[in-house]
């Protein structure tokens, strides 16, 4: 008993630190004040964001910069929106036009950081088209407070530079979702089909559930952690390509071994349940929760979601087995139906995206969709459990109602992977 503690206390702190390496992985796609681009950098300048007040900085010309961050000015300037204006007195040229009309790009590559270029504002002299150029460096220690710097030759074509730590690259699993929504008719169909077994015959496909869980779960942590210490912050093809392949080749590795340790296996299988049970609990009322970053809440929930599941599914082997199977089968079922039907939304962006005033409450088409996958995973259940009970009939007196704890280490591997693979 004291080793299976042992066992299980190691398992829930590997729980713990895969929540941790979640928390800087789990991030979407480009929206509002939020960039990602195809080499997995990501940028998130919410926080400079200000809903109370604007900035502003006297420049060296007499004139007063009044400027926002991914939103138009509180103090308008001639009555038109615009994120950053110049003024004299009561007098003011808009100089950006709308904050939404702003072009996003990456610095140069061994510069971290974004800007957005606006062509909007007001004309110069003689009816010139303006030019300005918003520049957010990475600088981990700069003051929300530092001074940007004002650069311009001819007043039409402008640089201003803002230092800020959030303008530091971070990884994002952007280009799997973007890959996601670009082939959606593929992984539709995948999803049905892979969710349709696994909610109704889990109990069957225990290897392979266990292997494809763990196999992504390490593939996710292991891309996070490389691409945060390891690779630098705009990689080219070849540097992504080969970090993509060795953190492929350690999740397979991680896979196989959570198939012959049967308890790693289950804890991950309960950790990916605990997973999409906070994906749907976000998209319920988690989102509304104020936070900084926006999705903080739905990454405690996965973090604490996870490890409690893991732990449980450890204590209660052969009902989680079809517990979880049943409802994270019942997920990718209508989620791959979403990818046809639309309107469900991205449970990664749904906080930043209600902070930022895209919508106000959930579409009522997202809670037939959660209705949907409830019966689902009901149905699962009950099918799952009579499929259960006959194999168990099947199997007494050897198999032992007490789960796999009570058995040697060829039993466990004869009941997990015998002629019915079932726990």
């Amino acid at each position: 008993k004291d080793d299976m503690g042992s066992v299980h206390f190691s398992l829930m702190s590997l729980g713990l630190v895969l929540s941790l390496c979640l928390l800087g992985v789990v991030h979407g796609l480009n929206f509002g004040c939020y960039q990602a681009y195809s080499d997995g950098s990501f940028y998130d300048l919410t926080p400079l964001k200000d809903n109370s007040k604007d900035y502003a900085q006297q420049l060296a010309t007499g004139q007063t910069l009044v400027f926002n961050v991914c939103r138009d000015t509180i103090k308008s300037c001639n009555g038109h929106p615009s994120m950053s204006s110049l003024w004299i007195g009561d007098g003011c040229t808009d100089i950006t036009g709308p904050a939404a009309s702003g072009s996003w790009s990456p610095l140069d590559n061994d510069v971290d950081g974004v800007q957005i270029a606006f062509t909007n504002g007001e004309r110069c002299s003689q009816a010139r088209e303006r030019h300005v150029t918003f520049q957010f460096t990475c600088d981990h220690d700069a003051a929300s407070t530092a001074p940007v710097v004002w650069n311009t030759t001819d007043g039409c074509n402008v640089v201003i530079t803002k230092p800020t730590p959030h303008a530091c690259a971070y990884i994002s699993l952007s280009s799997i979702f973007a890959f996601i929504t670009r082939s959606s008719s593929v992984l539709g169909a995948i999803m049905i089909v892979v969710g349709l077994a696994e909610t109704f015959y889990g109990f069957r496909l225990v290897k392979p559930t266990i292997f494809i869980s763990a196999s992504a779960l390490v593939f996710f942590a292991a891309t996070a952690f490389s691409r945060r210490f390891i690779v630098d912050v705009h990689p080219s093809d070849l540097q992504m390509g080969l970090l993509l392949a060795g953190c492929a080749v350690l999740g397979v590795i991680i896979g196989c071994l959570a198939i012959f340790v049967i308890q790693l296996g289950v804890f991950l299988l309960g950790f990916w349940g605990g997973t999409v049970l906070a994906l749907l609990l976000n998209n319920l009322f988690l989102y509304k929760i104020d936070a900084s970053p926006a999705a903080l809440p739905l990454y405690i929930a996965i973090g604490v979601l996870g490890v409690v599941c893991g732990a449980l599914s450890l204590k209660t082997f052969k009902h989680a087995i079809v517990l979880l199977t049943s409802i994270v089968g019942a997920y990718l079922v209508v989620r791959g139906v979403s990818l046809y039907a639309g309107h469900f939304p991205n449970e990664l962006l749904s906080a930043p995206e209600y902070i930022a005033g895209h919508f106000d409450t959930m579409p009522w088409q997202y809670y037939v969709y959660l209705s949907a996958i409830v019966l689902l995973s009901v149905a699962g259940y009950l099918f799952q459990t009579r499929a259960r009970r006959v194999v168990e009939a099947k199997l007494q007196p050897a198999y032992s109602m007490y789960g796999p704890h009570s058995y040697g280490r060829a039993e466990r591997e004869r009941l997990l992977y015998g002629q019915t693979t079932y726990v």
